[in-house]
């Protein structure tokens, strides 16, 4: 599995604003993509993981934060999903990787770090999500738990 920032789009329905990708680029990495056998996985969520963060017609969106699986992998786990967040306090959406649930049975339960608590920053982050998803409507609140 690679996933990350990869920083290039497969094609220009993953790009909004600004100047059209060049197809020849997009074209060259998926012959690339291909030859080494990956497979794009499916996603929910905005469709665009990146964005220059301007307003209007100066705003640029891409998706640029790709998971790519090879085929065994694929195989293994064929129901999986890759679930774009909503961006907070960065220019990418974190990428949420739920791995086949029906068949993947993890034996751990979540735990929590009291360490966590203890980072300067935490209160503040938790506050300003909140502030944020307060801020949105109702739909886009929604989208952020899809």
């Amino acid at each position: 599995m690679l996933v990350g920032d990869l920083n290039f789009i497969l094609d220009n329905s993953e790009k909004q604003g600004g100047n059209e990708a060049l197809s020849s680029a997009s074209a060259m990495i998926q012959t690339v993509i291909q030859q080494i056998g990956l497979i794009d996985l499916k996603f929910q969520g905005d469709p665009f993981t990146w964005s220059n963060q301007r307003e209007g017609d100066a705003n640029i969106r891409e998706r640029i934060d790709i998971s790519l699986v090879n085929v065994s992998w694929f195989e293994n786990f064929p129901d999986s999903i890759i679930h774009h967040l909503t961006r907070v306090a960065s220019d990418h959406s974190h990428l949420f990787i739920e791995i086949d649930p029906a068949r993947l049975r993890l034996s751990r339960h979540y735990k929590y770090f009291r360490g966590w608590k203890e980072h300067k920053e935490y209160d503040l982050f938790f506050e300003n999500a909140w502030k944020k998803n307060r801020e949105e409507s109702e739909n886009d609140i929604i989208k952020t738990f899809e």
